[in-house]
């Protein structure tokens, strides 16, 4: 994707990257989000934040910002007697005239940003340096804004147990075969066929597990506590995480790349098990 779709999708964004369309509801982002979910097989609907967090990205508008503002530096540096220049002049004294044009969105992007002094030293000594700290501060609001999102939204309530920052996951390369690799990603985000998740858009006030009876049935039920899948729980879970199970253990659980194959294996075959249960009530 970074090699032969994004140079597309920011083909000339030093002119139009600073617009609207550009941000995360935008039509470039969706491009990308769209291949970030492909990759993990998730639905469409999943949340974007979730998404971010699994992979280690950040918004492509972050790139597009900064080359904006890197060709700004190389305009103010060129010979007044350029093209390129002459134009940008123009620009600048229309926007000090009080219209509204890419010179203005560069102006509010360094303000906004916190670097302010830049715009009014008409550029910086190191550039390279600058489009450096320039980037990393995009960034950092990024997952700032992404930190806040997932600890204040209920979506969230077991995905900011085992997820706490932006960074991208073990289980690419600790699990080989992708079907149980879908699993624990769709476990994970909140996707996988248990109650919690299959009402979760929905007035219904059963939440109960349908393998023990137990009222509900949600992500720590399904690891540690459903009674009827204890006998795979033995086989694929190691002891040390079911002895005094907590919201911490199954982080550490699925946050550890040796075991991860294994909890694949243990959601295979308890869906396989659940799934059975359940079409012979029905």
């Amino acid at each position: 994707f970074d090699a032969q779709i994004k140079p597309i999708l920011l083909y000339g964004s030093e002119v139009w990257g600073l617009q609207q369309y550009i941000q995360l509801s935008g039509r470039v982002e969706r491009v990308h989000l769209f291949a970030l979910k492909r990759l993990l097989n998730v639905s469409t609907h999943t949340p974007n934040d979730m998404v971010y967090g699994e992979t280690g990205r950040y918004p492509i508008y972050i790139d597009a910002y900064t080359r904006c503002i890197a060709y700004w530096l190389r305009l103010t540096t060129m010979e007044p007697t350029r093209l390129p220049y002459k134009a940008y002049r123009m620009l600048l004294e229309f926007s000090e005239s009080g219209h509204y044009c890419w010179v203005s969105q560069i102006k509010e992007t360094l303000y906004r940003h916190g670097f302010g002094f830049v715009w009014e030293n008409h550029g910086v000594q190191h550039k390279r340096w600058f489009i450096r700290i320039f980037k990393q501060r995009l960034v950092d609001c990024f997952y700032q804004g992404w930190s806040e999102h997932v600890t204040n939204s209920t979506r969230f309530n077991v995905y900011r147990i085992v997820k706490t920052s932006v960074s991208l996951e073990s289980y690419f390369e600790s699990i080989h075969n992708k079907h149980l690799r879908d699993l624990v990603i769709k476990f994970r985000v909140g996707a996988i066929d248990i109650r919690t998740n299959e009402l979760r858009y929905t007035d219904s006030s059963d939440f109960s597990c349908p393998l023990c009876g137990h009222r509900l049935e949600d992500e720590m039920h399904f690891i540690f506590f459903c009674k009827k899948l204890g006998r795979l729980r033995t086989q694929f879970i190691p002891a040390r995480y079911c002895q005094y199970p907590t919201f911490d253990s199954l982080s550490h659980l699925l946050n550890d790349s040796d075991c991860l194959e294994n909890v694949g294996r243990y959601i295979y075959h308890s869906l396989t098990l659940r799934s059975t249960v359940t079409a012979l009530v029905v």
